[in-house]
């Protein structure tokens, strides 16, 4: 597990290299880090490698990102996270794309319950950019809105 807060000068969380070796990983949440940029960030790693390598997190369970007012990308490439049952993006409305693989599917990964995303952040959802154009429409119905 992996509970992140109150980090105030953080940018970046981790670097791409480290994820790689996350596989355990089953829960990540970060709140309340004012400067955070990026969840998972290039650092410096060979600039002939592809900048938008896929992060697999096959155990992932949990990812909650809340208050972070500066969040711009969670990771350059895509998520892959099969096991995922619940998201929540609240405050992040600087962040314009949610890199959360479907593997070109058309439903949600199976295990996902629910999203969450504040009420007044309806209009922000609706703008997020996906890897997939159908993605929207396929999380949609697992959409939960919290004050």
């Amino acid at each position: 597990m992996s509970d992140i807060y109150d980090c105030g000068k953080m940018k970046m969380l981790l670097p791409w290299s480290l994820v790689q070796n996350l596989l355990n990983l089953q829960k990540m949440d970060v709140s309340n880090c004012h400067e955070m940029e990026e969840i998972i960030g290039d650092d410096g790693r060979d600039p002939t490698a592809n900048s938008s390598d896929n992060v697999t997190l096959p155990k992932s369970k949990v990812l909650s990102l809340k208050n972070l007012s500066k969040l711009k990308s969670i990771c350059k490439g895509t998520m892959i996270c099969d096991s995922i049952v619940s998201i929540s993006l609240l405050k992040c409305t600087v962040l314009k794309k949610f890199p959360l693989h479907l593997d070109g599917q058309p439903s949600a990964p199976r295990f996902l319950k629910d999203i969450k995303i504040g009420r007044e952040e309806k209009q922000w959802w609706k703008s997020l950019e996906w890897d997939h154009p159908n993605t929207h429409n396929v999380l949609q119905p697992l959409l939960r809105l919290y004050w």
